[in-house]
């Protein structure tokens, strides 16, 4: 019972970082449309597989979950910016607008939540 409990708490723990720093980028784009926070997609895509890992978890089929749950969060969280108007900053990108800047920005952060902190666990 203490080990489910343990690993409810962790993956809880990995769902909830990835949902704050949704928030945080909520408010910094209200605040500031017409800036671009480049890093925000890559980050929340990184963020929930990223905790489970470092707190301990082991399965490798909740941490492939939780990096796809956090790139849908990327993913639905910019779309939701996006049709708000609150990404009409500028992009990085040579083609398209921020909202395209960021859901290709969102792959990197899924690719390492697949490379590191799922792909080198080997206890599972």
């Amino acid at each position: 019972m203490a080990q489910l409990a343990k690993r409810n708490r962790i993956t809880a723990n990995a769902v909830g970082y990835p949902l704050g720093f949704v928030l945080l980028w909520a408010v910094l784009a209200m605040a500031r449309s017409g800036t671009t926070f480049h890093l925000a997609p890559p980050l929340v895509a990184l963020a929930a597989p990223l905790v489970y890992r470092i707190q301990g978890g082991t399965s490798r089929s909740t941490g492939v979950l939780l990096a796809s749950v956090g790139a849908g969060l990327a993913v639905i969280s910019t779309s939701l910016l996006m049709v708000a108007g609150f990404l009409s900053g500028p992009s990085l990108l040579p083609f398209g607008d921020a909202f395209v800047e960021s859901v290709v920005g969102a792959v990197p952060g899924e690719s390492l939540a697949w490379w590191w902190p799922v792909g080198h666990n080997k206890s599972a």
